[in-house]
């Protein structure tokens, strides 16, 4: 089986999305299914990488902005005519999926298209709402898609509402490689890589610097928090936000305690989370985070915003905790909280992995397309 995985942006570029495209696509090609992956190569970068883990082709396209989409929207036709792979897996319900689908369509080899977040920041939403023909990108995308991916009921829901068939949905939540969890020497290892300090709580968020990740009111509760009581907070994540968020940083005077990382690595992910006390995704909206799975798997407990894409993941108030996300006061007394009761953040946290283990286990997910992708293919004979 040959599947070609479409997604705006790859390694090292991108954020969880992207993160789990190349996850996803290296399990898949370890069960015997040959991945390869379509994406856009960003000015300046590099169009072939010595370590890609499998066969990645970055299309350099002329224009810039929506014009650059639209460019590589149209390029995705000519690669499936050459590359003819069986099943078409698109990232994100967005311009280029447009293009994808059509050309998919056209070849008559099925697509699927995975829809990432919800409510406001729904895939379909935004697509109509961004460009100028958003209704005709939003309804080639409804009509010629062969089955749809909701991470959680949330976007199901609002697939649903689309007009999109229950029979054209499958639920599936983004999975990661369980590792060991996080000793107390990967901690301290961690901390010293990164020059963090060795005794000062630490909390980490792992995210783009956009609207829905909430940056802003996370700063904002940090604030709130007396000075000596006060832990570092660790921001990883590039994005259009940096200017804005440093001036509030300035305002609030809290230079000495947040460390803006800017754009990092899987590899500097997974140090930043091993050297946390702390994870928190205050988001307005998520689908199913990689960094809280991959933080949680580590037993790293865990505060998230009360939305339906972290409802997902953590059950409960014994898996982790929860907080408002227009409100820094619900956000600053939850960090409170978590740091004053550390029995109870390691009972959540080790409640937290098990629930990691049991539910998002990349080997289940990745199982889990591979039904998905023969169920397509037998369809189509």
């Amino acid at each position: 089986m040959h599947v070609t995985m479409v997604v705006g942006l790859f390694r090292p570029f991108g954020g969880g999305a992207e993160r789990q495209a190349e996850a996803l696509s290296v399990a898949l090609q370890q069960r015997g299914i040959f991945v390869d992956v379509l994406t856009l190569c960003p000015r300046g970068a590099e169009i072939a990488l010595p370590d890609d883990p499998v066969p990645v082709t970055r299309l350099r396209v002329p224009g810039f902005g929506r014009l650059k989409e639209i460019s590589f929207a149209i390029s995705v036709y000519p690669y499936l005519i050459k590359h003819k792979p069986d099943i078409v897996h698109i990232h994100q319900a967005e311009m280029l999926a447009t293009g994808a689908v059509m050309a998919a369509k056209k070849l008559r080899i099925p697509s699927i298209v995975k829809c990432g977040n919800s409510g406001e920041r729904f895939d379909l939403r935004i697509t109509e709402q961004k460009y100028f023909c958003g209704s005709w990108l939003k309804s080639k995308i409804v009509y010629k898609t062969d089955c749809f991916i909701a991470l959680n009921q949330s976007i199901q829901d609002d697939l649903l509402a689309e007009g999109i068939q229950p029979s054209k949905i499958s639920c599936i939540p983004n999975g990661i490689c369980i590792s060991e969890p996080r000793t107390k020497a990967k901690r301290v290892q961690c901390r010293k890589s990164l020059s963090f300090p060795e005794l000062r709580p630490v909390i980490s968020t792992v995210g783009t610097l956009t609207p829905k990740k909430n940056h802003a009111n996370l700063i904002r509760a940090l604030s709130l928090i007396p000075a000596e009581q006060r832990p570092l907070l660790v921001i990883a994540g590039g994005g259009g936000l940096r200017n804005s968020l440093e001036s509030l940083i300035q305002e609030l005077d809290l230079s000495e305690d947040i460390r803006l990382l800017g754009q990092v690595s899987s590899e500097e992910v997974n140090q930043v989370l091993h050297a946390s006390d702390l994870f928190i995704l205050p988001s307005y909206v998520e689908g199913v985070s990689n960094a809280l799975l991959e933080a949680m798997a580590i037993e790293i407990p865990a505060i998230v915003s009360d939305v339906p894409g972290n409802r997902a993941v953590i059950e409960n108030d014994s898996q982790g905790y929860f907080c408002h996300p227009d409100n820094p006061v619900s956000i600053s007394r939850a960090i409170s909280d978590a740091l004053q009761n550390p029995s109870e953040m390691t009972a959540r946290a080790r409640a937290g992995r098990l629930n990691i283990e049991s539910r998002f286990d990349l080997d289940v997910v990745a199982k889990q397309y591979e039904l998905l992708y023969g169920s397509l293919l037998n369809s189509t004979k």
